[in-house]
């Protein structure tokens, strides 16, 4: 993990986006709708967006590993161990 770069990581192999006010909370637009997201892609059902500050450790630790699973990648949950879903 030492050779990983963070935001190489988040912003090319993720396709995510870097806020220019990381101290403030504020909305990100998706840069992709739905109807154009690949056949792989992961939904939390439901209908409204997740509040992922409030999300439970354990279910937001489930979100992350479809997500890497979504993008081709091996992803294995561990039992709750009380480390906050890490």
């Amino acid at each position: 993990l030492e050779q990983v770069n963070a935001v190489d990581c988040l912003t090319g192999a993720l396709r995510g986006q870097l806020s220019a006010r990381p101290d403030q909370r504020l909305a990100v637009r998706p840069g992709r709708i739905p109807a154009e997201l690949e056949s792989g892609s992961v939904s939390h059902g439901g209908g409204a967006e997740p509040d992922l500050l409030e999300m439970d450790p354990i279910e937001f630790e489930g979100l992350v590993a479809a997500l890497f699973r979504a993008r081709g990648m091996h992803a294995v949950t561990t039992q709750r161990s009380n480390d906050g879903g890490v």
